[in-house]
């Protein structure tokens, strides 16, 4: 994957983007390993484009979607589209859909618990194989005025639920399990108590989660081992 000779911090000293700096590093340091190519940008949240042309510029080949509450049409130019609706309205989020496939989502909109699940179950399915998911701004799940606290459903939970996805092969009695199932399901001497569980979509296309301070990076799965 190309990237500019400069970083992702050096980038946005340029464009000075309402971003906070953790998140550029952690970002700097994932894509700088990252041997997927990046085609393809959606990012909720536009605020005064500065992001949308960091990306541009991070990414040279990239074509970029943002999407604003507000109506930010003004940010447009070559490689970069604006579309204005709330990530809150199911069919905002069903338009987004038809805009992917994308490479890389980043979810910098509304940072209520809901929108940010509601947008993570509509969306990662628009990921291609290989393809990023960020959630910026998770610190909102411990924050009961934007849907969070400690008895909610919220964000950090919901992610943390994609783990047993991840294991799906150690709990689900099914021959379509990875190498490394084989390797240690003979272990294993009787049935588990999730074996009348099904997969289900994330539990088999999700690759990896990745947890940061305030941030998450969800990867699709490129392919599993038959």
């Amino acid at each position: 994957m190309a990237l500019p000779a400069n970083s992702l911090l050096d980038i946005a000293e340029t464009h000075k983007p309402a971003k906070n700096p953790h998140y550029l590093r952690i970002y700097d340091r994932f894509f700088s390993c990252y041997d997927q190519e990046i085609k393809t940008i959606l990012e909720i949240g536009v605020g005064d484009g500065e992001c949308l042309r960091m990306w541009r510029d991070y990414f040279p080949e990239a074509f970029i979607f943002g999407l604003d509450i507000c109506a930010c049409r003004c940010f447009e130019e070559d490689r970069i589209r604006v579309l204005h609706g709330d990530q809150g309205n199911a069919q905002t989020l069903e338009t987004l859909a038809m805009c992917g496939p994308f490479d890389l989502i980043i979810d910098d909109g509304s940072h209520r618990v809901r929108h940010q699940k509601d947008t993570f179950f509509a969306l990662f399915p628009t990921l291609r194989p290989g393809g990023v998911y960020a959630i910026e701004d998770m610190h909102t799940s411990y924050w009961p005025g934007f849907g969070g606290g400690r008895m909610a459903d919220n964000t950090v939970e919901c992610m943390c639920a994609l783990a047993h996805g991840l294991n799906y092969s150690y709990w689900k009695n099914t021959d379509e399990v990875t190498d490394l199932a084989r390797t240690f399901r003979k272990h294993n001497h009787g049935e588990t108590d999730y074996i009348d569980a099904e997969p289900s979509f994330f539990d088999l296309n999700v690759g990896s989660v990745h947890f940061y301070e305030s941030l998450c990076l969800v990867t699709r799965v490129t392919r599993r081992e038959a």
